[in-house]
């Protein structure tokens, strides 16, 4: 995260865990075991590390989502040591900036889409609806239970939700899915389907939106990724 390492592993069962020292093992991603996907594509794929990149456009919006202001990320040599380490690529600035609350968004590349980081558009519901649903992992991968391609999650309570491909979610009709067909139940929210993806932007929301005034330079990790990995080919046109 950011400039940091972030530490994973893996289960022989297939459940992908992020680790650190402070907060201890969090679940990541649990690939399904009626599928083909085995731990070392996933961990070669899925968590393949994401550089800070040098060409992105960035965009700058005010409260109201207009664009008020755009860079482009390059190298700078903030130690001035002469060199350019990996930490130092991909950086933006805005100067002069009005106070005020701003979102940060990037300019997809070709050949790429923007899958783990939420939709600044989405994010202070899905933070509202977690403080008050709770949403946590499962002990258990019941992917396609439903006959939807769904991914399942539960709430503070242990009711259980899922969430579609398209990234609708879902609180579940206990009369639904398994032998008695699809999965269906409530709709609670459409999302798009980077957080089917990522299931930790659930279970863990964020927020991409700063206060400013003056200078805001950032280097931030989007969670962009080319479009090429076998195991997410499949689902790449249902990415927004």
């Amino acid at each position: 995260t950011g400039t940091g390492l972030s530490f994973y592993y893996s289960t022989v069962s297939g459940y992908v865990y992020q680790w650190s020292a402070t907060g201890g093992s969090v679940l990541f991603s649990s690939p399904t075991t009626t599928s083909d996907i085995q731990t070392g594509s996933m961990a070669a794929n899925a968590l393949a590390n994401e550089p800070l990149t040098d060409g992105v456009q960035v965009q700058l919006l005010d409260s109201s989502g207009y664009v008020v202001a755009s860079a482009v990320s390059a190298s700078v040599d903030a130690n001035g040591d002469g060199s350019i380490g990996d930490e130092e690529k991909g950086s933006y600035q805005f100067s002069n900036l009005l106070p005020g609350t701003y979102t940060v968004r990037q300019v997809p590349l070709p050949g790429t889409v923007q899958v783990s980081h939420g939709d600044a558009r989405l994010q202070a519901q899905v933070a509202s609806l977690h403080q008050q649903l709770g949403f946590k992992a499962s002990s258990r991968d019941w992917y396609n239970f439903g006959g939807r391609k769904e991914r399942w999650f539960q709430g503070k309570n242990n009711e259980w939700y899922f969430i579609t491909p398209q990234g609708t979610v879902f609180e579940w009709d206990k009369a639904s899915g398994g032998t008695r067909g699809p999965a269906n139940g409530r709709q609670i929210m459409q999302l798009s389907g980077g957080y089917y993806m990522n299931l930790n932007l659930l279970f863990q929301p964020k927020t991409s939106t700063v206060i400013a005034q003056g200078n805001l330079q950032t280097s931030m990790n989007f969670g962009s990724v080319r479009v090429i990995d076998s195991i997410f080919a499949s689902l790449a046109g249902e990415l927004l």
